[in-house]
């Protein structure tokens, strides 16, 4: 249910993506539209600065999708998270997850077991090999599970949980139907990633209708 892509952008590209994320992180902080402890939930933002556009197409993973789904797709989702570094979560707080499937209500629409139907790539642009910095974990083989995965009652966590803590330019793909959470993040620095989802052309884009003309 997931594949991890080594040095999928460059230091170069990585360096670009970030400097496009400092640019919009400070137009939000400065807007005052940042969550609670400055975490930046932003969709659509391929909308947002021109630097996130290459990641369209990009020659070292999207083929990898066409692989997975066939050539006749679309880009659903583009979702940007930054992470601000937080305070040491207590023991139980550290047993809190989200684990979830993606596809919107599909997961709870759809009869069992559900089909693929789309699938994200997900770009990290910042070190994330630190187990405390919040990075993204799943459950491997869950996109074949009928319901929920059992949670270990040691850890709070679906029994089979990793953390993929990669190194920055690194990116990972993985299906709707592969059970993922974000972590919390305590480590001395940000987390950034950047999802871009993709899925068949019947399935409704999950967060815009229409692109603005001038991204067209």
């Amino acid at each position: 249910g997931y594949l991890i892509i080594e040095n999928a952008l460059s230091s170069q590209m990585v360096a670009t993506l970030n400097g496009a994320v400092d640019e919009i992180y400070q137009r939000h902080k400065e807007s005052d539209a940042l969550r609670d402890g400055g975490k930046l939930n932003l969709r659509n933002c391929i909308t947002h600065h021109h630097a996130f556009l290459d990641l369209l197409d990009w020659p070292e993973t999207v083929p990898l999708a066409w692989g997975v789904l066939n050539w006749n797709i679309q880009m659903l989702t583009s979702h940007l998270i930054v992470l601000p570094a937080q305070e040491e979560p207590s023991e139980e707080e550290k047993r809190k997850h989200q684990m979830h499937r993606d596809g919107g209500t599909s997961d709870v629409e759809m009869e069992e077991p559900h089909p693929r139907i789309m699938l994200k790539i997900a770009y990290v642009l910042n070190d994330q090999t630190d187990p405390r910095c919040g990075a993204t974990r799943l459950v491997p083989g869950s996109n074949r599970l009928v319901g929920r995965p059992a949670i270990d009652e040691m850890t709070g966590w679906p029994i089979g949980t990793i953390s993929l803590n990669l190194p920055a330019g690194t990116a990972f793909m993985f299906e709707q139907r592969t059970y993922h959470s974000v972590d919390k993040n305590w480590s001395d620095h940000d987390r950034r990633t950047i999802f871009m989802g993709y899925g068949y052309r019947w399935v409704k884009p999950m967060d815009y209708i229409t692109m603005p003309s001038e991204l067209i």
